[in-house]
């Protein structure tokens, strides 16, 4: 909503428009809008293989996320040594968000 209203669907429909070109950014925010209802229906399976789509350019907020998707059992079976995988290759790449839930498993 900066600049113009607010719009999630639309946002969504750029965020797609982006990740078919194979931008990994737009493919892990198409993730987030499946993984949280923004601007389409929610849906944790989409959320997923989004994420796992960006995860395989080497984007680690997608590899964040599906540590998540892992630590929580969203749409896949919960498993915590996978949690921390994704985690563990996120914080290798430096992203502090990673390194943080990386932790807050070992403790």
């Amino acid at each position: 909503g900066k600049g113009v209203a607010q719009d999630e669907a639309k946002a969504f429909e750029w965020y797609e428009k982006a990740a078919e070109k194979g931008d990994s950014d737009a493919m892990n925010n198409l993730g987030n809008c499946y993984c949280h209802g923004h601007g389409v229906a929610k849906d944790e399976a989409k959320a997923f293989e989004w994420y796992e789509k960006a995860a395989e350019k080497g984007d680690s907020m997608a590899m964040c996320n599906l540590g998540c998707c892992y630590e929580y059992g969203w749409s896949v079976a919960k498993d915590l040594a996978k949690a921390r995988e994704w985690f563990a290759k996120a914080a290798a790449l430096g992203n502090a968000i990673a390194a943080t839930w990386l932790a807050s498993l070992s403790a």
